[in-house]
């Protein structure tokens, strides 16, 4: 059964072609057929006798995806899968050109190497449901710096109409825009149908009157209408309360995923070297030469639970990220004109015996904890804001230690300010980011709103204080007007 193995090469087209070239000889794979016009390599892999493996047929291709380089190799194993030779090859390219984190997935015969599936989807109610993969194959722009499994993806309960097969789908899951941007159609672990937002053409609500044993009775329908090679739709009942919430989330998945993925081409120096990359600012997706130096999220206490949000600096750009809002506020680091810590003060925390929080790669925490006595103790907290154009871009509220986290960020935009520069239209523009999003910004959940807004649209906030009576602006914070003395 074939394997498939995918992986995000940090490099021009030719120079990924050629590496994956000089890989397959590394491995000592028997290249039979080199297609440089249509970046193509087929032959067979080689006995790895050390491993008890024989050799079968490859196929290996290399694929654009969002401005980046994916090399897709597939390994033709009539037996069970195995995926050594797709991992050796990987490592040995991974010595000749820089490569982000490989994914591996076993897929379904294909007669033709040169013609893998074009489509993923698959019929709605058909009779052998696929099953449903622990690890969705999702093309990437580079190697993710949270946790996936935590990235929440929201459920809802429905009831689809197609293929005649009363024991279809029965629940939608949303795969958001951070980790694939698709929908799935589920029942249990069995995939009915995997629909990419960016294949979706039109999201209509409707009603249908149904009778029942109450009377008629109206139910709430979504119809999504998607073109995979050939035009097709869903149809399927959802709670009433739902339909809103559903339909603007996957109008907004849509419509945003070319945006989002938004890239600026900057060249970052090692050594004596300058090497060229790209930055995604709106993702979590870490660039080349990307290095997460800080990262705390939203989730629950001890680390478990959906994220909420996450705040991280790293050798590049200092950012907020909201996973509700799917907005990532974000500044590069030689942007940042000044690092203010505001609004410090004295709180105490109470420290369990056997609880631990110790940084793992790639800027993830992990926990354990063990019940014990323990003892408060009196930490300092405040706010780290990082100006640009003498105002807060992106501010990191209830930082414990906040002068150690300004003096860290200090240090990392020094760096980035001698070994970071911007390149082809970049170059051009003052700002190495895309302009910051005009409006008012939310202090509390960082999020901009309209200029003049008194409260935030996202999560309440008081926005500002201007006087009722003689409409005096008043500092943030203020309980009564410093002009007339009228309580606000």
């Amino acid at each position: 059964m074939p394997t498939r193995g995918t992986i995000t090469v940090h490099a021009p087209k030719e120079a990924a072609y050629d590496a994956l070239l000089q890989a397959c000889r590394d491995v000592d794979a028997k290249v039979k057929i080199a297609d440089r016009d249509t970046f193509t390599i087929d032959g067979d892999s080689g006995t790895m006798w050390l491993q008890n493996r024989f050799s079968f047929r490859f196929h290996a291709r290399l694929l654009d995806r969002y401005d980046g380089v994916i090399v897709e190799a597939f390994d033709f194993s009539d037996k069970e899968p195995d995926r050594r030779f797709l991992e050796k090859l990987f490592e040995k390219l991974g010595k000749r050109v820089e490569v982000f984190t490989p994914e591996y997935a076993v897929v379904e015969y294909m007669e033709s190497a040169q013609q893998p599936a074009s489509s993923s989807a698959t019929p709605l109610g058909q009779d052998a449901p696929a099953p449903l993969k622990d690890t969705l194959d999702i093309p990437r722009p580079g190697r993710l710096m949270v946790n996936e499994d935590k990235v929440p993806k929201p459920a809802f309960s429905i009831k689809a109409y197609g293929g005649g097969n009363e024991g279809g789908a029965d629940k939608l899951i949303i795969i958001p825009i951070e980790i694939g941007n698709k929908l799935l159609f589920v029942n249990g672990k069995n995939l009915y149908l995997e629909i990419p937002t960016g294949s979706i053409t039109s999201v209509e609500k409707y009603s249908e009157t149904e009778k029942g044993f109450t009377g008629a009775k109206k139910n709430s329908k979504i119809l999504i209408s998607y073109d995979d090679g050939n035009p097709n739709s869903v149809a399927f009942d959802v709670d009433d309360d739902k339909v809103d919430e559903l339909v603007n989330e996957i109008d907004f998945m849509r419509l945003y995923e070319r945006q989002y993925f938004d890239a600026i081409d900057f060249e970052y120096r090692q050594g004596n070297e300058w090497h060229k990359s790209k930055l995604y600012p709106r993702t979590l997706y870490l660039a080349g030469g990307e290095q997460v130096l800080w990262m705390d999220d939203g989730s629950s206490w001890l680390g478990f639970g959906s994220y909420k949000w996450v705040k991280a600096l790293t050798n590049f750009r200092v950012f907020f990220y909201d996973f509700k809002l799917h907005q990532c506020n974000s500044l590069s680091l030689p942007l940042v004109e000044s690092v203010v810590v505001n609004n410090k003060r004295r709180e105490s925390r109470f420290q369990h015996q056997g609880e631990t929080r110790s940084r793992t790669g790639g800027g993830h925490y992990s926990y354990s904890y063990s019940q014990g006595s323990g003892q408060s103790e009196s930490v300092t907290i405040g706010d780290v804001l990082f100006m640009h154009a003498g105002k807060p871009m992106v501010t990191f509220e209830g930082i414990e230690d906040p002068d150690g986290m300004a003096q860290m960020a200090r240090s990392a935009i020094d760096q980035s300010k001698k070994n970071t520069r911007a390149t082809g239209t970049a170059a051009q523009k003052t700002a190495t980011l895309p302009s910051q999003p005009e409006g008012i910004q939310c202090k509390k959940c960082q999020s901009y709103n309209p200029e003049g807004s008194a409260f935030c649209n996202s999560c309440g906030e008081r926005m500002n204080f201007v006087c009722g009576r003689c409409r005096h602006e008043n500092p943030d914070g203020s309980r009564f007007c410093n002009q007339c003395g009228q309580a606000l």
